[in-house]
Formats: C-alpha cells, structure tokens, sequence
C-alpha cells in the first residue's frame, strides 16, 4: 500500500510537470507522442511506466482550452505563461483511478513476475 501511495504522489508530480511543458510547447494537433520523450519526463516514464505517463499527457492535451502567453513578468524580466483547463480535467481522483486501472493491468498481466516499470 505504501508504494501505491508514492507512485500516486510522483504520478501527482508528474502531472504538474505535464502541465509546465504543455503551457510553453503545446500546439494545436499534437498528441502524447509528440512529449513522451521529453528529458523533464524521463524519470517518471522509469518510475510510473510509459503507458501511465502517456494516458496522463493526453488527457491533459485532450482538455486544453487555451495557452496565455506571457501573463506575468518576474522582477528578471522572465515573462511566464498559464495554462487553462477544461472542465473535467484529471483530478486527484481521475489520476488514482488511472493508476489503479493500469497498476491492476500490470499485476494481471505479470503474475508471478516483476515489472520493472511499476511493481
């Protein structure tokens, strides 16, 4: 139980770092292949396995509404973007239950096995 809690809590990591990317590379018709190399991802691939790192980027590109740029400049002069969601958009529960489906499908498939990515 203790590792479903800290892979949920990396996933939940993961997520904001999804949210970062998207807001300063995302554009119209690019899909979770376009990301999932990405270096700023690579360790929660390791950690969390591609398939969850990939269904939880395309949620977050499916649920795009729009990119602002440069809504606030810092005292450097770094200007920074946001991102908005639309409704719906993977909450604390959507990513549990991502993670318990792929994690069960992990287990069922890897009966008395190791995998590498999650267990």
């Amino acid at each position: 139980m203790q590792r479903k809690i800290g892979l949920l809590y990396e996933l939940s990591h993961c997520k904001g770092m999804i949210e970062s990317i998207l807001c300063y590379h995302w554009s119209e018709g690019m899909t979770a292949e376009d990301f999932i190399d990405d270096k700023y991802l690579a360790d929660y691939v390791e950690q969390l396995g591609k398939d969850v790192v990939m269904q939880a980027l395309q949620d977050a590109i499916d649920h795009i509404e729009k990119i602002n740029c440069d809504v606030f400049t810092d005292s450097e002069g770094c200007s920074y973007n946001n991102i908005v969601f639309k409704d719906g958009y993977l909450s604390e529960k959507d990513m549990e239950k991502i993670f318990l489906d792929l994690w069960d499908d992990a287990l069922n498939v890897n009966k008395g096995g190791k995998n590498e990515s999650i267990c």
